[in-house]
């Protein structure tokens, strides 16, 4: 058992496009490039898209330019992709840093995204700029978008920034929050069982240190919950692995969590946990921080569902 070294989190890129009914107040977006591929990645990670770069583009009137940028710098806003793009430990340092956003007026949303991909970045597809129309998942892509929101959050928490933050003032810090809001949303609608499966599947071969974030977030939040959000996520920890990390270690031998026995790459989990029968039903408030929840981030309530994979109707 050792002490967690830090990790260099991966580059990622969200993307999106603003869509047909999107306005500037009451101006709408040219239809022309209502369906361009819109971009928010950090600037340091700018050689990542010479690919999108390599594409031909139209030339934009600087009106209609001007008109896509504030719509797209309102998108970013809303949904606080600023946030997003930075790991626990950087949001805390805090400093100067800068990002690149824009809009591509040239090739498809699919050939352009999939540019940014051969470039290099973790692509994160935005899914509920307003001026979309609805979309309809379903339940098996809805996981998949869990699982995915899981990988990156769990990527961009810090350990013993979680560590300190439990301890000290029982809160989440923003990733690891993000990974509360995922598995409680999760549980809620009725589909704890499925991605608690999941879980056990493909934790064997995460990184240590996210296999402990999880352990400590899900420890959490049980120890805070009532009802099926605690039964599950202790029946979660209680299936996986023992912790790698020595003061997670520690922290569960204070908080009397029981974890399962060590196992290696590719062994089937010995427990999955079942989730009571009964409707499913749409996702509301409840999440961490967020009213009937469990605490979590101290006051951020359900605010960005189409980024922590709840599962929901999505515009």
């Amino acid at each position: 058992m050792t002490k967690t070294a830090p990790r260099r989190p991966r580059p990622y890129a969200f993307v999106f496009q603003l869509g047909k009914e999107a306005r500037v107040g009451k101006k709408k977006v040219p239809a022309a490039l209502a369906s361009s591929l819109c971009f928010f990645y950090r600037s340091e990670h700018e050689p990542l898209a010479a690919k999108l770069d390599a594409i031909p583009e139209v030339e934009v009137a600087e009106a209609d330019a001007d008109l896509m940028f504030t719509a797209l710098d309102g998108t970013i806003a809303e949904n606080e992709l600023r946030e997003e793009l930075y790991s626990d430990a950087e949001l805390a340092a805090g400093g100067e840093r800068t990002e690149k956003s824009g809009f591509h007026a040239g090739g498809s949303f699919e050939a352009c995204r999939e540019a940014l991909v051969k470039g290099g970045f973790i692509v994160e597809h935005l899914l509920d700029p307003h001026g979309l129309e609805e979309i309809d998942l379903s339940r098996a892509q809805e996981l998949d978008e869990v699982m995915r929101g899981l990988d990156r959050h769990l990527d961009l928490a810090s350990l013993p920034l979680l560590l300190e933050a439990v301890v000290r003032r029982g809160e989440l810090p923003w990733h690891a929050g993000s990974v509360a809001d995922l598995l409680v949303d999760t549980i809620e609608v009725g589909e704890g069982a499925a991605m608690v499966k999941r879980i056990l599947t493909t934790s064997i071969r995460w990184p240590p240190e996210l296999r402990d974030v999880l352990l400590v977030v899900s420890a959490h939040v049980a120890r805070e919950s009532k009802g099926d959000t605690s039964s599950q996520l202790a029946a979660l920890v209680s299936a996986m692995p023992p912790p790698s990390d020595e003061a997670v270690a520690k922290l569960f031998t204070e908080w009397n969590v029981r974890t399962g026995p060590p196992r290696e790459p590719g062994a089937p989990s010995s427990a999955e946990p079942t989730a009571p029968g009964g409707p499913r039903t749409s996702g509301g408030p409840g999440g961490p921080g967020g009213p009937g929840g469990p605490p979590g981030r101290g006051g951020r309530g359900p605010t960005r569902p189409e980024l922590r994979g709840k599962l929901r109707k999505r515009r």
